[in-house]
């Protein structure tokens, strides 16, 4: 990727937080690209073996180079997944768009049945179902009717107007939403020592990312500058949220907890019973 004239904001490698990719690799003419090796992070209830992923992959050209990704059935359940048990839709209506775009591209080349089945045996039933019907409604992809019915969720269900509320808010709610929703009614001397830690990543899983030693000048060069513009970028967010609080975080964290939860607990239900 650096011979194609990409790179990264900082070293990077697979360690710290890249639980699955890479940091985005950048050129100024494509944008960034994220080098994957699964599409879960270890250790989470929806996480899964990457190996028939791989298995499965296809050739794709990018940038004159040949490379391996997703077969378009994985690819739609990647994105599903991404929106759902990632984000809780809390990317506004991109994902949904990047759904419908898929689905038009590879539409003769989906198995939707093996969506489904795979969706099924994942544990990811809820979230890809709920992320398949907010595609066709919110972005017009066109999935089969059948899949829709065999999902079954309705546009009346409260957990559907939740994802909704989720989507169409998400531009009201501060870059750090993913993380900071989880603490968002927790008492005030937590969500401090939350704060210095989001300010202040802990060294050595850093160094890990970084792929170098918490001893070399090369990790201290990049950590500085990266504290640095977390205090600046988020300080303000922190000090709103942290002193007088946030109506739009609050219900965007209240919504999240109850879309982790419907999903989670409904899915572990169905593989309880399915």
């Amino acid at each position: 990727m650096r011979a194609l004239g990409f790179s990264a904001d900082r070293p990077t490698a697979a360690g710290g937080d890249a639980a699955k990719h890479l940091r985005p690799l950048k050129r100024a003419d494509i944008g960034a690209v994220e080098l994957h090796w699964n599409v879960t992070a270890d250790g989470r209830g929806i996480s899964i073996d990457p190996a028939p992923l791989w298995a499965r992959a296809e050739p794709r050209t990018f940038s004159a180079v040949t490379a391996l990704g997703l077969a378009p059935s994985d690819l739609v359940l990647h994105l599903t997944a991404h929106a759902s048990y990632d984000h809780q839709f809390g990317q506004g209506v991109r994902p949904m768009i990047d759904l419908a775009a898929v689905v038009d591209r590879y539409h003769d080349r989906i198995e939707w049945r093996a969506v489904l089945a795979r969706a099924r045996e994942w544990g990811w039933w809820h979230g890809v179902g709920l992320a398949l019907s907010l595609a066709a409604d919110w972005a017009e992809a066109d999935i089969p009717r059948d899949v829709l019915a065999e999902i079954g969720i309705q546009k009346e269900e409260p957990i559907y107007g939740v994802a909704e509320q989720q989507i169409a808010g998400a531009g009201h709610v501060p870059l750090m939403r993913h993380t900071l929703t989880a603490l968002a009614h927790e008492r005030r001397g937590r969500r401090a020592r939350y704060g210095l830690a989001r300010l202040f990543p802990a060294l050595t899983p850093t160094a890990r990312e970084y792929g170098t030693s918490t001893r070399s000048f090369t990790f201290w060069s990049f950590y500085v500058r990266d504290v640095a513009a977390r205090v600046v970028r988020h300080t303000p967010t922190l000090a709103r949220w942290q002193f007088r609080g946030d109506a739009d975080l609050d219900a965007f964290a209240l919504n999240q907890n109850r879309l982790s939860k419907w999903m989670n607990d409904s899915d572990a239900n169905e593989g309880a019973h399915g």
